[in-house]
């Protein structure tokens, strides 16, 4: 090859890795956040609305295992859009407002929401003792009916601690999430410059996350599907508006068909898996999450014009 061509090639390798740079750098310009399932992007000329786009992702262990395949980040996003318009359906047919940060469908990986600014708390409403509830309340078994609401801060590195609004301090204690809340279990407070809510938006968050399980719970009931728990997130808007601002999909819940944990068809199962995940597991992990999107595919408010 000639010098001057092998020059010219050069050039041309040079000039593609740098636009190529440079798209990257302006992909990240409209980047607000990225978590481990999902990234938050700006909209040109919409200040007041953001992409969520859902991520092949898929982890456990405050995030220390995780695994991804093609069109896991679809599943979520469907499901999350499913359960969204249903909740949208659900309310105003029983006149009830509760907000949620949901606009529209994007595309097969994302949807538009409104931008809020996020409290690092995960709400959990139960219905059914299973999972960690067992190890906090002793004196339940596995599969015993009770009720609880139940805050949790966002600390990966801490194990999410249990949280507990402390009437004398007015302020938020913090307790091994592990087990009974106790003087020996207590870790200390969230952090006081954390952007928290106040005593009455905490209230009305638990109020919501109720309001939120008894609609889904409805739902997958019609399906012949027990909602065991839900774990949900929320933030403000930019005028102040509590709103669930999460994805609602099969990782942030436990579903039993028919009330049968054997059957479970959430994230759990992945939970449960152990050692490096096989073909074999991850396509039944695919066939779960399929199964998820089909049935809140039939909740109400999805392809329905009333």
């Amino acid at each position: 090859m000639p010098l001057w061509r092998c020059v010219l090639n050069k050039q041309k390798g040079v000039l593609f890795m740098a636009q190529l740079y440079e798209s990257e750098k302006e992909k990240r310009k409209t980047i607000i956040a990225e978590g481990k399932t999902k990234i938050i992007e700006r909209i040109p000329r919409e200040p007041r609305k953001v992409r969520v786009i859902n991520k092949n992702e898929l982890t456990k262990g405050d995030g220390k295992d995780r695994i991804s395949w093609e069109g896991k980040g679809a599943f979520s996003n469907k499901t999350a859009c499913n359960c969204f318009r249903y909740l949208e359906y659900y309310f105003r047919r029983n006149n009830m407002t509760v907000p949620t940060h949901f606009f529209e469908e994007y595309d097969d990986y994302s949807f538009i929401a409104h931008r809020v600014t996020m409290y690092p708390i995960e709400t959990v409403y139960r219905r059914v003792a299973t999972g960690s509830a067992l190890k906090r309340y002793p004196g339940l078994k596995e599969g015993d009916l009770f009720e609880v609401i139940e805050f949790f801060y966002k600390d990966d590195a801490a194990g999410d601690p249990y949280m507990v609004f402390n009437e004398e301090t007015e302020w938020y204690d913090l307790y091994d999430s592990k087990k009974p809340v106790s003087p020996e279990t207590y870790l200390g407070e969230v952090p006081r410059t954390a952007f928290m809510p106040s005593k009455e938006q905490l209230d009305t968050i638990a109020l919501y996350q109720g309001q939120i399980f008894e609609a889904l719970s409805k739902a997958w009931a019609d399906e012949g599907t027990v909602l065991v728990d839900l774990k949900c997130e929320y933030g403000e808007s930019l005028d102040g508006i509590i709103m669930l601002s999460d994805d609602v999909n099969a990782d942030c819940c436990r579903l039993w068909p028919f009330g049968d944990k054997n059957q479970m068809k959430d994230k759990e199962v992945f939970r449960q898996m152990v050692g490096e995940i096989t073909p074999a597991q991850k396509a039944i992990l695919n066939k779960n999450y399929l199964w998820v999107v089909e049935t809140t595919s039939r909740f109400p408010g999805n392809n329905v014009t009333t």
